[in-house]
């Protein structure tokens, strides 16, 4: 026997599991669960271990289909196949659903032994080949993610902002891209894409490398054509990751390139380069956009002093600063103190407040 041999049946209908134990022999260990939750703790607990997963629930109710989004989030559905078991009459009338909420494969009731098994062996060597697929895919992603740490740390040091400006945006930009994930699940920020915004936001100010030192360094006000200039390192700062070569297929790559160049758009449309509106911009973007412009304003500059911490909330909800999107504001709010918390707990910084 192999060790992953363990099929899980879900569903209650005993004489079905037994015509699945009877069809399959002793090459497989079966465990049967009456429920999806039941199911899904087994599944957490032996995931490296199961070869196919059977459902025999015929009435694909919201049940059904929860647990279907699960496994498939989880990522169970890249080298464990599901598949539903059900009566012909039912098959019929469902088959596009059953595909459509994630099932590879569906097998009609009833059904000859003899298919049955030579169909589940040929399934599970489909699978396995996945699996070892996976497995390289996953050392990939270590590599990248190696690779990716250390860029990141490169990129903080030739930034054109003070490195605790970098060291702040990125602590903010989790705790707000957290709480953006609790607040509105439909953006689907996972654990991963998380991580990947925050180490993006590290560099988005990259492009600020293609200009000029001269008007960078500038101690005094710059001129409208000054400005305009300074206003194409988001441009220039996906140039750069461009011509770095980074893989763009990783996520890493696109939220950083999104970061870079849209991250001085507004929700009215009135930020820059390309005046993008509402959800034309990248959520990424949205994220560090207001992480950036609340850093910047309470916190001095070689051009300016603080502003106060209170008058600078204010200006940020008052759409001073340009207008920014109400999921993010509405995030922002929930998670200020949060902010204020890390600012002066962990990183011992002393806020600016209004004096009365």
């Amino acid at each position: 026997m192999t060790e992953n041999n363990i099929i899980i049946i879900i569903g209650s209908n005993k004489m079905n599991n037994f015509v699945i134990k009877r069809s399959l022999g002793n090459e497989y260990i079966l465990l049967s669960e009456d429920s999806y939750d039941d199911a899904k703790n087994k599944i957490d607990g032996i995931y490296e271990k199961i070869c196919a997963v059977f459902c025999c629930d015929y009435t694909l109710n919201s049940e059904t289909i929860s647990f279907v989004k699960d496994f498939q989030n989880d990522g169970y559905s890249e080298t464990i196949p599901l598949i539903m078991i059900i009566p012909k009459e039912q098959a019929e009338l469902n088959a596009r659903k059953c595909y459509s909420i994630g099932f590879c494969e569906i097998i009609e009731l009833p059904f000859d032994p003899f298919y049955f098994k030579a169909k589940i062996d040929a399934i599970k060597r489909l699978y396995s080949h996945s699996s070892k697929k996976a497995d390289a895919l996953q050392k990939s992603k270590d590599s990248s993610d190696v690779v990716i740490n250390i860029l990141s740390t490169v990129f903080e040091f030739i930034q054109f902002e003070p490195p605790a400006h970098i060291t702040r945006v990125k602590g903010l930009t989790s705790l707000l891209a957290t709480t953006l994930a609790d607040a509105f699940p439909q953006y689907n920020l996972d654990d991963d894409v998380i991580k990947y915004i925050s180490k993006a936001s590290a560099i988005h100010d990259i492009g600020k490398a293609k200009i000029s030192p001269n008007i960078l360094f500038k101690a005094g006000k710059l001129t409208n054509e000054e400005f305009d200039i300074m206003r194409t390192h988001t441009v220039k700062g996906a140039e750069v990751l461009e011509e770095f070569g980074l893989d763009n297929s990783h996520p890493f790559y696109k939220h950083a390139f999104d970061i870079c160049k849209y991250h001085h758009e507004r929700w009215d449309g009135k930020g820059y380069p390309f005046h993008l509106e509402n959800n034309q911009i990248p959520i990424s973007a949205q994220i560090v956009s207001i992480v950036d412009v609340y850093d910047s304003m309470i916190s001095d500059k070689v051009y300016k002093a603080a502003i106060p911490y209170e008058k600078a909330l204010f200006m940020i909800r008052d759409g001073q600063c340009g207008i920014f999107p109400p999921d993010i504001i509405e995030s922002f709010n929930l998670c200020e103190e949060k902010f204020r918390s890390y600012l002066e707990e962990s990183l011992n910084i002393k806020i600016v407040h209004e004096t009365k």
